[in-house]
């Protein structure tokens, strides 16, 4: 469950990493369907904890499985939520190539996100505490901006995943850093966030890693 990073981009022709994970598990009997009703691009934390109170349906088709079935029936659920909390925080110019923020709201941001993340780890754990959960970092989705800029605007970024692996370490759940993808060859253009197919095989691989899986 989560965001852009776990969602395949169709008219990109690229396939997420979470889906080609999900296949190599099929292929290897280890599960025996998939679940990827509650994968939003837009999806935040406070989405998804509303979702989680309110046991809700996917994109509200209550012919559906429910959210909370749905984590019942789950052996392993990946986690990416975060980067959508705290992109309106950001003003990004392509021209210039300039990433500007404010300081204070990114912390608040970054306050509710923590906090929202315990609800949500707490809850799946209430739901099925057999279930292993894998919360998922971010690279920087910026990797063109000149050295001289890049510094200040990594802090954003590094905070973020700061927050990601404190609170799966102090929940117990499995963290995995995928950082090294905040390089060019990676993403898909300079005006766009979103990883190329060459990054989702890197990012799949390295999960591929956690699930000890050939």
């Amino acid at each position: 469950m989560g965001d852009y990073l776990s969602s395949d981009h169709n008219e990109r022709e690229i396939t997420s990493f979470s889906n080609k994970l999900a296949n190599k598990l099929l292929d290897d009997k280890q599960i025996k369907n998939v679940n990827n009703s509650f994968t939003s691009h837009n999806l935040t934390s406070e989405q998804l904890l509303r979702m989680l109170e309110k046991n809700a349906y996917k994109l509200g088709e209550s012919n559906s499985d429910n959210i909370v079935d749905s984590i019942k029936r789950s052996k392993y659920i990946t986690i990416t939520l975060g980067m959508n909390d705290i992109l309106p925080c950001l003003t990004f110019t392509s021209n210039t190539q300039e990433l500007k923020y404010d300081a204070q709201l990114v912390e608040r941001k970054l306050e509710i996100l923590t906090q929202n993340y315990y609800e949500i780890i707490e809850m799946i754990k209430d739901i099925n505490a057999n279930a292993k959960i894998y919360v998922v970092s971010y690279y920087f989705p910026y990797p063109w901006i000149s050295k001289d800029l890049k510094e200040d605007s990594l802090v954003v970024f590094n905070k973020l995943n700061d927050v990601l692996k404190n609170v799966s370490y102090n929940t117990s759940v499995n963290f995995v850093d995928i950082s090294d993808v905040s390089h060019t060859v990676f993403l898909v253009n300079p005006t766009d966030i979103y990883l190329n197919q060459y990054g989702q095989n890197y990012t799949f691989e390295e999960m591929v890693k956690f699930f000890e899986i050939d």
